[in-house]
């Protein structure tokens, strides 16, 4: 069960304080004064349990005593929250989960949410399929002149919008010659995998192929591994999904310090990401703790109630808190979801709509850089509007400006009062890796995401020399500041077959490219 938090209305003015003026974010300390439950509610909860048979022995608290999770019969738990358990098929495997329960009146104010009774969540990787490529078709090259770099008005000569590569996209983005230094004992940036999604690591793996063919000087670096709630890692079995997003970090990110982590497995059901968000919290200290997480994986919002997206969501504001930023790729179904939905109605993807998580849209091209299409890239880039969590103040100016510029045709399909995602947009076609020794194209906002992860993993390189604290929660500033480059081609469609109806980039902020596309310096100097 997830509690109310004793004061989250002080801890978002107190969050968007620290945004405002780029000072320290909280400590495990101070952020419990927040979100720890009052006395009586806890107490409430406790006594509860007791008296319906779980005792205080079988109670696992969080470390900020806002959440508390038991082990329970079916039965026993049908009891506790007036609800019949039928079988269902809960993401591929059969799971117990009611349609309705309710939450005893004795603790329905302390109370926010109980998990996962009533949870049918899946989660897809947001990439496309992997391309066999001969090593002939790749460019070769470094980075043209930087003056052209830093304005971004020509195309790089490593770079060409058959094959990315990571020369390209450092010198595109501006860090070719950025000489980030890591910090013993820092983890900079962690890259999450779920649905059994494996790392080749060790030996003749394909990171070390991978980066003696296109980061050199990273070529002995092995990225560490942690597994956990039961994950595992198959070494002869690495997945497409898992090799883009760690090879893309690492060749952008290193020498900082990067982690590969996985969470469950193909069978965990429900709500993943408030299982990442609080074992972040929960079971790491301020040292181990990532600076930047990476999820190239995604929901749709419909699959989970009011009451679910924002414990997820709470859990994702109390980690941006500690200094940590959330970055997640926007789907690769246009307007359509995870999927790819018919409309009506647009399907907002999950968990992009949290305002305390920043998500990556796709682009493609150089000259001009414009919005993925199934053209080229393949697919159309995820966006959408919330229909749980409202238009936060960092964007609503930008969001009223864009409305106008929405066709008429998709008018009634989307919360026009809603979170509109994605918030920023980089390249995300046609990725070069290597995955089972082989070489070949990648794209999907699951490139764009891990691209972006590493620009503000740098950023935090060079704010922690300065003696500044990390990103934190990177939205306020990025919309209140930002000097982006703007997309004004193309859009996120993909309703169906549609290739008009859905959020079309346009001049300023709009609902497919959000804010544009970073750039090193950019983002310099908004932090």
């Amino acid at each position: 069960m997830s509690l109310n938090g004793a004061d989250m209305a002080g801890l978002t003015a107190r969050m968007e304080s620290i945004a405002a003026s780029g000072g320290k974010w909280l400590t495990e300390a101070e952020l419990a004064q927040y979100a720890s439950p009052s006395a009586a509610d806890e107490a409430a909860v406790r006594a509860f349990l007791v008296k319906n048979g779980i005792p205080a022995s079988a109670q696992k608290w969080s470390k900020l005593r806002d959440s508390v999770s038991v082990d329970s019969t079916v039965g026993q738990t049908a009891k506790l929250f007036q609800a019949q358990f039928l079988e269902y098929s809960v993401d591929g495997q059969r799971a117990a989960r009611t349609k309705a329960y309710t939450i005893p009146s004795e603790i329905a104010n302390s109370v926010q949410d109980a998990y996962p009774l009533s949870t049918y969540g899946s989660i897809r990787r947001a990439s496309t399929g992997f391309t066999p490529l001969a090593e002939e078709d790749i460019p070769a090259g470094e980075a043209a002149e930087e003056e052209a770099l830093e304005r971004r008005q020509s195309t790089p000569s490593s770079c060409s919008t058959n094959s990315v590569t990571p020369a390209c996209l450092r010198a595109y983005y501006g860090t070719s010659s950025v000489t980030p230094k890591a910090t013993s004992g820092v983890v900079d940036i962690g890259v999450m995998g779920y649905i059994d999604q494996y790392v080749s690591n060790t030996g003749d793996a394909d990171l070390k192929t991978f980066n003696q063919k296109y980061r050199s000087d990273a070529a002995g670096y092995s990225i560490p591994i942690q597994l956990r709630n039961g994950a595992t890692n198959d070494q002869s079995n690495p997945g497409v999904e898992a090799m883009l997003d760690v090879e893309t970090v690492v060749s952008q990110t290193y020498p900082l310090n990067s982690q590969f982590i996985a969470e469950g497995t193909s069978q965990t059901a429900g709500d993943i990401f408030l299982l990442t968000f609080n074992d972040f919290i929960n079971n790491y200290s301020a040292s181990t703790r990532p600076k930047v997480i990476s999820i190239s994986y995604g929901s749709d919002e419909k699959e989970f109630s009011s009451s679910q997206a924002n414990s997820m969501c709470n859990a994702a504001q109390k980690l941006t808190s500690l200094g940590v930023t959330i970055v997640v790729s926007s789907g690769d179904y246009g307007v359509g979801g995870q999927s790819g939905d018919t409309c009506p109605n647009f399907v907002p993807t999950y968990p992009g709509g949290c305002p305390y998580i920043l998500s990556v849209g796709a682009t493609q091209g150089f000259s001009p850089e414009v919005m993925v299409d199934n053209n080229l890239a393949g697919f159309y880039s995820g966006a959408g509007a919330s229909q749980i969590f409202s238009t936060p103040s960092f964007q609503s100016s930008q969001v009223s400006a864009y409305k106008s510029k929405i066709p008429s045709s998709a008018s009634g399909e989307y919360n026009a009062n809603g979170r509109f995602f994605p918030d920023l947009a980089a390249q995300g076609s046609r990725y070069v890796i290597v995955q089972k020794g082989q070489t070949g194209l990648v794209g999907g906002t699951s490139a764009s995401c891990p691209l972006v992860a590493s620009l503000l993993t740098l950023q935090n390189a060079r704010r922690r020399a300065n003696g500044q604290d990390s990103i934190g929660w990177a939205n306020p500033a990025l919309y209140s500041k930002s000097n982006l480059k703007d997309i004004t081609s193309g859009g996120s469609y993909g309703c169906g077959s549609s290739t008009t109806n859905g959020f079309p980039a346009a001049s300023g902020w709009d609902g497919s490219s959000g804010l544009g596309s970073p750039s090193y310096s950019a983002l310099t100097a908004v932090f």
